[in-house]
């Protein structure tokens, strides 16, 4: 199993401990880089007007690196790497219908920003705002409370302001070499450890001020993120390939089913027993259908779902309460994409006649299930297959057969168990079953290698 993100970030942890890429014994010691910055930024807060709104203090222990970094690197403080670190403002501002966005968390969770749902403050209001908590390009947000530890790279030259929970650091020198340190695991077990509060932890500006980072030589850095960039480019190939192989199953899967209700899936055999006399024990007097769009194997025969298949209303079977706990033992199911919405502890209603197919009457979305469950609406019904029909083989042509229209309609009644569904031998949709649920085992197994 290829998990590409925890890639990416062993990627990170070897890159921040020198063993990416190989040492230069000629390169200079990252003192001499270190002592660049700090002659940039005393120029720097001398000509910006700076002001510190935030306490520097911390209580605690400051955790200490627990790696080792070659002999040319440094330890540095972060507040001594950078210009400053602050963070947004502790009082929301009074919002205003345009001017300038004010980001909260859910505005950069993805580790960018986004701008199509901020809010605005006026631009006097950010005018006013110290240099030190102006966000320009190539400065770094880092969330600190809830999320905490999200890096985002300041890309946009647009001005913008931010709520508290997000911290600024501005940088001095180029920010990616900071960027790539602060997104490795080392950052995150500090964070971790540093964190206080209990609904919503926070990371104290005092505690990230003085995270320590190692700083190669200017030339290795260098180095270092080239380096990273092509590992990464190859990461993201992998998961383009990843995408589009996933998306591929999901269409052999449907191919799967609809060569097996077509008869081409699995051989015949002479010897089963014609379907239409199978269906003429369920139903007397039945005539078979016609098929209107291909042809099926001579034993085969056609009828409606309505012929093999009752339904029952879920109205005994819907849970009383929404307050779902993983504690809890009885799934809530859906017949969509979520399928299991929860676990309740309620003891009555419970659905136990197995198994069964659950059909949502609106989307026409429907899943087999052999487990005990409740159901949290009434927009469903809860199918019983006659005993001479595989229930299996049933659910596997109501999964690619959908029907696509008014979404306020109910459709079993009216149109859904009216469908024309193939019927083989019991022996065959046996024999069908078990070659659709080998290929899906084969298939799903490549896709849990591949994710």
């Amino acid at each position: 199993m290829i998990d590409t993100k925890l890639l990416r970030r062993r990627i990170i942890d070897l890159a921040i401990q020198g063993k990416l890429v190989k040492q230069d014994k000629k390169e200079e010691d990252a003192s001499i880089f270190l002592r660049t910055i700090r002659d940039k930024k005393r120029n720097l807060i001398s000509q910006l007007r700076f002001r510190n709104t935030i306490s520097n203090t911390i209580t605690g222990k400051i955790q200490e690196p627990s790696f080792e970094i070659p002999d040319n690197w440094n330890w540095i403080n972060l507040e001594d790497f950078v210009l400053s670190v602050t963070d947004g403002d502790h009082q929301p501002p009074p919002q205003t219908s345009e001017g300038v966005p004010f980001l909260v968390i859910s505005d950069v969770n993805t580790g960018s920003i986004n701008f199509e749902k901020a809010r605005f403050v006026s631009k006097s209001y950010y005018n006013n705002l110290p240099e030190n908590r102006k966000a320009q390009k190539n400065d770094i947000l880092f969330t600190v409370t809830g999320s905490y530890g999200i890096v985002i790279p300041v890309e946009t030259e647009t001005a913008f302001c931010f709520q508290r929970h997000i911290g600024l650091i501005k940088t001095i020198d180029e920010p990616n070499w900071l960027s790539i340190v602060l997104q490795s695991s080392y950052v995150k077990s500090y964070c971790d450890d540093v964190a206080t509060g209990t609904a919503q932890k926070t990371v104290s500006l005092g505690f990230l001020r003085k995270l320590r980072i190692p700083i190669p030589p200017k030339s290795e850095q260098q180095r270092i993120l080239k380096k990273i960039n092509e590992w990464f480019s190859l990461i993201s190939i992998l998961e383009s390939n990843k995408e589009e192989l996933n998306a591929n199953i999901k269409l052999a899967k449907k191919r799967i089913v609809e060569l097996a209700i077509c008869g081409k899936l699995v051989e015949h055999n002479n010897n089963d027993e014609p379907a239409s006399q199978l269906m003429e024990r369920i139903k007397k007097g039945f005539s078979p259908m016609i098929a209107s769009n291909h042809l099926l194997p001579a034993n085969w025969t056609i009828c409606r779902l309505e012929d093999i298949v009752a339904y029952e209303q879920p109205t005994k079977y819907i849970v009383a309460s929404t307050a779902y706990s993983d504690k809890y033992k009885t799934p809530v199911l859906t017949a969509g994409k979520t399928f299991i919405l929860g676990y309740t502890n309620e003891t009555s209603g419970i659905y136990t006649n197995l198994p069964t197919i659950i059909f949502d009457d609106f989307t026409t979305d429907s899943r087999y299930v052999d487990f005990p469950f409740k159901v949290k609406s009434s927009a469903m019904k809860i199918l019983q297959v006659n005993k001479e029909v595989d229930i299996k083989y049933v659910a596997y042509f109501m999964s690619i057969t959908r029907l696509l229209g008014d979404s306020h309609k109910r459709y079993w009644i009216s149109t859904y168990s009216k469908v024309e569904i193939p019927i083989p031998p019991l022996n065959e949709q046996k024999r069908i079953v078990a070659k659709i649920e080998e290929l899906f085992n084969l298939l799903d197994n490549i896709y849990k290698y591949i994710n």
